[in-house]
Order: C-alpha cells, then sequence, then structure tokens
C-alpha cells in the first residue's frame, strides 16, 4: 500500500500548492480536507457503519463513510472513492449534494459534508472488512441517543442540528 497524499489547503480552503504524507505532522496554518458521506433513504433514515480499524482508536465506534481527500482529488471524488472503496456501492458524483464545508478554527482539516439519497439493500453492499465492521440503518433520534451514549464517534451540537435539518428536508 502506497502513503496517501494529502493536498494542503489555507483556512479559506485555498489550495497552497504544498503536499504532505498521512501521519506527518501538518504545519500550522496549513489544513487537509475530509469528507463525510450521509446516505438517507426516503424514510429519513442514515446508513452508518461500525468502524474496524484497532488501530486509529476509532474501532467499534459507528459513524459515516468518510476520509481524506487525496492529492490532486477533489472533494467529490473523495466522496464517491471512499463510497466505492467503504461500501462497494458505485455511485457518481451526480448522486450527491455538498451540504456544508466546516472550517474548525482550531484544526488541521476541513470538513466537506456531502448527503445522497440512496434507498438501497444494506444486504448488496460490499463492505470493506479492514475499516467497516457492520452498517445498518438509523434515525436521527437514534444517532442522537448513540453521540449521548457512547457508542457513535464524537461530533458537535452543530453538526447534529445540521444533519436533523438536512434529514428531515430529504424525506
Amino acid at each position: 500500500m502506497t502513503d496517501e497524499i494529502w493536498d494542503l489547503y489555507d483556512s479559506n480552503g485555498r489550495p497552497t500548492g504544498k503536499t504532505v504524507t498521512r501521519g506527518e505532522p501538518i504545519e500550522r496554518g496549513f489544513r487537509h480536507i475530509v469528507v463525510h458521506m450521509w446516505y438517507i433513504d426516503s424514510r429519513g433514515h442514515s446508513l452508518i457503519q461500525q468502524r474496524n480499524k484497532p488501530d486509529d482508536g476509532t474501532d467499534g465506534l459507528w459513524f459515516v463513510t468518510g476520509g481524506a481527500v487525496l492529492a490532486g482529488e477533489t472533494s467529490l471524488g473523495a466522496a464517491v472513492r471512499e463510497t466505492k472503496e467503504e461500501l462497494g456501492l458505485t455511485l457518481s458524483e451526480g448522486d450527491f449534494t455538498h451540504v456544508r464545508r466546516i472550517c474548525p478554527t482550531d484544526d488541521d482539516y476541513i470538513l466537506d459534508i456531502w448527503s445522497c439519497r440512496w434507498d438501497g439493500d444494506i444486504d448488496s453492499l460490499r463492505i470493506d472488512p479492514g475499516e467497516v465492521r457492520d452498517v445498518r440503518w438509523a434515525t436521527f433520534d437514534e444517532i442522537v441517543e448513540m453521540v449521548d451514549d457512547g457508542p457513535f464517534w464524537t461530533v458537535s451540537a452543530d453538526y447534529l442540528s445540521l444533519l436533523g435539518d438536512w434529514s428531515s428536508k430529504m424525506q
């Protein structure tokens, strides 16, 4: 497996022409882009996945599909790629809607949140066992409860509010 190379951006999301290899420290003032993908079915349920990554502290936690944007790749391209890698689901760029870009002030990343209406059968997914242990549909209320109880990756109240607003519009 080759090392992941990430393009670096300034705090406003403008490319700097610099790159970094995953695992190397990111110089202060620079950021890389991360994507999260929320798949919502016609009932308003979200497709979530249980992580299978003992080496990164997320093992066993539930969350959404996501990952880092690779050098030379667009955020939307990363959403399509990560969907295929983690879930074995082939979608096109036209299937996704950009929900929001979040630029945390005290972190080394920019977060792009993408959404997709998907009413598929989760039994048809070919999950990558190196990254994903399980998948399931969950309501917004179930996700909030999971965040409160700890089996869901820690997210802010603002992030959850954004998800709640968006998932209600998708129904």
